[in-house]
């Protein structure tokens, strides 16, 4: 449970990071712009390659716990649930490559797959963090 955890930190880390690329810009302009500026890098493509990584394993490792029946509290469900949940909206983006009309730029939602995934990973990190603490 502490390597799920602990990959749960990172993920939702990297997560926030591409948020405070994505979010101001889409507020802002209604896009992305894709390059351009030297904070490109270290808060989008970095965070969202190690993003990437580390879910898989944390994806394979909350399987690994659901089997042996290993997740007791809410917190726990909700974060293992957010990994895998995050690693299929991985899935479908490499998926969707296959398609016919298929350009590569479907692979620019990959980060966007980690955002909208690690939102529910966080508020299992918080939750269980919270009941730890009363």
């Amino acid at each position: 449970m502490r390597f799920l955890v602990g990959c749960s930190y990172v993920s939702v880390l990297c997560a926030l990071l591409i948020g405070v690329w994505v979010l101001p810009q889409l507020l802002t302009k209604g896009y992305i712009d894709v390059g351009g500026s030297s904070a490109f890098e270290p808060l989008f493509i970095y965070p969202g390659v190690v993003g990437f990584v580390v879910c898989i394993m944390a994806a394979v490792t909350s399987l690994v716990l659901i089997g042996r029946r290993r997740l007791t509290s809410v917190g726990q469900r909700l974060i293992a649930a957010g990994q895998v949940f995050t690693v299929t909206l991985f899935a479908a983006c490499i998926a969707s490559l296959w398609l016919p009309s298929a350009t590569g730029w479907e692979l620019l939602a990959l980060p966007g797959a980690l955002l909208i995934g690690q939102t529910a990973v966080g508020a299992g990190l918080v939750f269980s963090r919270s009941l730890r603490g009363t």
